[in-house]
């Protein structure tokens, strides 16, 4: 372990329960008897995974009991324990009654306690639980858990070198974040022709042209004539995804010989609302070729550079026009009411195929950055898990 941890740990590791190393009697708080208020961590307030908090809100806007927490406390959601949901508050406060507030003993320091609930050990102990719809971590099954712990001083240097590792994830996710905006922001420029291109020998391109979708694409109506094993779904915020991957299985059942043959840089619309994409998203095949559901409007450019179209849909171009069409809010099977001929008549920019292409260039440019960060992130998350299992084993 020392030498893959870089850790020169040169006094002994002490095998303790949980229960040895932290406690979870903690006092309660009544909002019907309190004399001042105090901010309040409900579960929301806990992000998955990064032990963040999110927000708080005021005691004096909560009607039932909660648990109190101090500065070293550390907290640990025993709701749904595989959401991984952790703190240490440099605040005291309250919390939710669905939250471990965790007081570490003489033998472990807050922020190595910290750490150890953010382990696959922990969090497997604690999703021993009961209860299906609703699964409560057991403290009786998290206090028998046994780890090897070292003393306080080599507690202290693991803590410091994994907190680093959390403040570079946490840099790595505010940069993502800053670089999505910015992409938000440019797109928008560009699609409302604020941002301007140029050619290649620095003159304007020309002025564009707007044209209905059905004057610039055909919709796709085929099926396979033989048998192909790619049944895709369009999901919103990822696109095309595998009903494998998306669902475990393929779930179109009996229905799959209606599914449309798409190929590839087609493109498919899904009706389906969700929080990212109110109105249905639209995405381009990226592979070969896959059947799709017959629900789906589905259709090819009959000329025009796909990446451009594809940058516009995400974009969500089409959302104002898409919700004057649509006739309600959705249909018994989920799918939002907007009539084929009515898709295809919505209106999008057509600028000059050379432009289109110039466009598409930079904003996957964009694209490019934004996916190398978020890659640093995973592996940076990966690095601390490795680290973890190897001290938590």
């Amino acid at each position: 372990m020392n030498a893959k941890l870089r850790f020169d740990i040169s006094g002994k590791l002490e095998q303790y329960k949980f229960d040895d190393i932290a406690s979870i009697k903690s006092k309660k708080f009544n909002p019907e008897t309190a004399v001042k208020s105090l901010p309040c961590i409900e579960l929301e307030h806990l992000s998955q995974e990064t032990g963040e908090i999110l927000g708080t809100i005021s005691s004096d806007k909560i009607a039932s009991q909660k648990n109190c927490f101090d500065i070293g406390n550390v907290l640990f959601s025993k709701l749904r324990p595989y959401l991984k949901k952790y703190a240490l508050p440099d605040f005291s406060g309250v919390c939710s009654s669905e939250i471990w507030v965790m007081t570490p003993s003489e033998h472990v320091i807050s922020e190595f306690l910290f750490q150890l609930v953010q382990s696959s050990r922990f969090v497997a102990g604690a999703n021993k639980s009961s209860g299906s719809k609703m699964p409560r971590a057991d403290w009786k099954v998290v206090a028998e858990l046994m780890f090897l712990i070292p003393e306080k001083e080599e507690q202290q240097k693991i803590a410091d070198f994994l907190t680093s590792v959390d403040t570079k994830i946490s840099q790595l996710t505010e940069k993502h974040r800053l670089l999505k905006e910015y992409k938000k922001g440019v797109m928008q420029q560009i699609f409302s022709q604020q941002i301007s291109f140029r050619d290649e020998d620095d003159k304007a391109f020309p002025e564009w042209e707007e044209k209905h979708l059905i004057d610039i694409a055909d919709p796709i109506k085929r099926k396979a004539d033989n048998v192909i094993d790619n049944v895709m779904t369009v999901s919103a915020g990822k696109g095309f995804l595998h009903q494998k991957e998306r669902f475990s299985q393929v779930i179109a059942g009996t229905s799959l010989d209606k599914y449309t043959h798409l190929k590839k840089g087609e493109f498919s619309y899904n009706r389906g609302n969700s929080k990212s994409f109110k109105y249905g998203c639209i995405y381009p095949l990226i592979e070969d070729e896959a059947l799709v559901p017959f629900v789906y409007r589905s259709f090819k450019l009959k000329s025009g550079v796909s990446n451009f179209y594809a940058q516009l849909f995400a974009n969500k171009y089409l959302d104002r026009q898409l919700r004057r069409l649509i006739s309600s809010s959705a249909r018994m099977d989920g799918l939002l009411n907007i009539g084929e001929k009515d898709f295809y008549q919505v209106t999008l920019p057509v600028p000059s195929e050379d432009e289109q292409q110039k466009i598409a260039k930079f904003l996957q440019s964009i694209d490019k950055k934004i996916g190398a960060v978020a890659e640093q992130i995973k592996q940076t998350k990966q690095f601390k898990k490795g680290l973890l299992q190897q001290m938590f084993v």
